[in-house]
């Protein structure tokens, strides 16, 4: 029963204590406080969950809970890379993708995987919680713990992100409104999809005179979008900010549009994640 507390001894570490019992289901989708990430090194290749004694956390993945005091490091490389395919099966990457990749820390808390598939919720073995790697063919837990996001394959390179709590700021991304709705590839890089998790993206949006600027997170134009609108017919901008849970989509894509597209921009700067 959830309260009642009784003593435990751990059978590998021998370890005692008093505790109380709770579903590992319940354990395992509690929410977490902002995960230390750093993305640094040439490239910004290297993706390291930074905890150390002074800044530790405390992970449930799977039926394991792990407190982590120190350093996890991905580094990806030209050659071979340790990934997750949709399936949730090991195995190697020549460089990289462009786009978002996933990064998953395994059943012993110890190494990391990255996958170009987002965290879900599967009735299968090794679920995670709603923080998971969906793939059915799993032999593990692995819990999501951040992103990153190739902006050119070959080499490989990663867009410049700072951490800060949850949100991950970076470099303006520039969309330029065109009268259409259903804008492709409006940006060069893509952003995650977790908004169905609580995943935030944020900016601000810049209206041209005697135009109005929309913005979604989802293909159907006349839900949840933040509009812009510049009611004076002489030069300049009106200019602010915007957070909107997405993108919505597969695209991973926002979706824009203006009615005077001349001065107006939409202009990204963060993304807000889960963990």
């Amino acid at each position: 029963m959830i309260g009642t507390k009784i003593v435990r001894e751990d059978g590998v570490t021998k370890w005692q204590g008093e505790v109380t019992d709770a579903p590992v289901d319940f354990l395992s989708n509690l929410p977490l406080h902002p995960l230390p990430i750093t993305i640094s090194g040439s490239n910004n290749v290297t993706f390291t969950l930074n905890c150390s004694t002074t800044n530790p956390r405390w992970l449930f993945n799977g039926r394991n809970f792990t407190k982590i005091d120190r350093t996890i490091v991905y580094t990806w490389g030209a050659v071979s890379n340790s990934i997750l395919d949709s399936t949730g099966a090991q195995t190697t990457d020549v460089d990289s993708v462009l786009g978002v990749w996933y990064a998953y820390l395994d059943a012993d808390m110890n190494a990391i995987w990255m996958s170009q598939t987002a965290p879900s919720y599967v009735e299968a073995p090794y679920c995670a919680g709603l923080l998971g790697h969906p793939g059915t063919s799993r032999n593990q837990f692995y819990r999501y713990i951040g992103i990153m996001v190739c902006t050119t394959a070959a080499t490989p390179a990663f867009l410049t992100m700072t951490k800060i709590g949850y949100t991950w700021h970076w470099a303006t991304l520039n969309a330029t409104p065109t009268t259409a709705w259903l804008v492709t590839s409006v940006f060069t890089v893509r952003l995650p999809k977790l908004a169905k998790y609580g995943g935030m993206v944020g900016g601000n949006v810049l209206t041209g005179k005697a135009g109005t600027v929309t913005v979604s997170a989802d293909a159907t134009a006349s839900e949840g979008v933040v509009i812009f609108s510049h009611a004076g017919t002489t030069s300049g901008v009106v200019q602010g900010p915007f957070d909107i849970p997405g993108p919505a989509d597969a695209s991973g894509e926002l979706y824009v549009n203006g009615l005077v597209v001349t001065g107006s921009l939409v202009k990204v700067t963060r993304y807000k994640d889960v963990v």
